[in-house]
């Protein structure tokens, strides 16, 4: 690990942090990492849409779960979909920092392309 430029280990801790956003479904949380370091992390647009689709999809899930509250069953989804977040948050982050595939099961693509402004 130590042949990495600091420049590099810049960039893996910002996606490693990118990544772990995703603990808390909030959307705004990644989208400002993204506004304030997207020139350092150029190049690395298809993270950003990675979570961004899946926070967008877990927070669809939760509200659905909310909704399924009045019913009985969204007192059980809530909690395995919060669990099911913070593990595959931590498991990406994990994967991102040292250097490896990482996935988002269950994300529906909302954002497909980045495109430059």
């Amino acid at each position: 690990m130590d042949d990495i430029v600091p420049q590099e280990k810049d960039v893996k801790l910002w996606l490693g942090i990118l990544h772990l956003t995703n603990i808390i479904p909030i959307i705004i949380l990644p989208l400002i990492i993204w506004l304030i370091k997207r020139k350092e992390l150029e190049g690395y647009e298809n993270y950003f849409r990675d979570v961004m689709n899946f926070q967008i999809s877990i927070n669809i899930y939760c509200l659905g779960a909310f909704l399924l509250v009045l019913v009985a069953v969204g007192v059980f989804l809530l909690p395995i979909i919060g669990i099911f977040s913070f593990f595959i948050a931590i498991i990406n982050t994990v994967r991102v920092l040292t250097d490896q595939d990482y996935n988002y099961p269950l994300t529906i693509r909302f954002i497909r392309n980045l495109k430059r402004v």
